[in-house]
């Protein structure tokens, strides 16, 4: 991976698929996304989950799967930190971002994204 490609900000999009069994239909069903840096936007099978900025990241999205195959699409975005870090060490005519006052050239990157690990957590009902 380039050294751009390391210091990137902004929106990355994770998605995957998942079975649900035929008797898993209506039950609470938590998504728990562990570590998520900064505010994840959460999809299943294309409708809204909910939006997360603080931990826990967790969002019940037992409403929205159905049996068999499911979509999950995690939308995490972040801040430009990276790439101030990135573009403060490049000449000043390559640059992409300016600001008054920043991260110097060298500084530590900051771990951005998902994180993990994500969880698929069956909710019991003990009553």
């Amino acid at each position: 991976m380039s050294a751009e490609g390391c210091a990137f900000s902004g929106t990355a999009t994770y998605e995957t698929t998942f079975t649900l069994p035929e008797n898993g239909e209506g039950k609470p069903l938590l998504l728990d996304l562990g570590r998520v840096d900064m505010i994840a936007d959460v999809y299943v099978n294309g409708s809204p989950a909910g939006v997360l900025w603080a931990t826990p990241y967790r969002v019940d999205i037992g409403p929205l799967v159905r049996p068999g195959n499911n979509t999950l699409r995690v939308d995490v975005t972040g801040t430009w930190y990276n790439r101030l870090v990135y573009d403060a060490s490049l000449p000043e005519a390559a640059r992409k971002t300016w600001t008054l006052s920043g991260p110097a050239a060298g500084s530590p990157l900051h771990e951005s994204g998902l994180l993990g690990p994500v969880k698929l957590l069956s909710i019991v009902d003990n009553q």
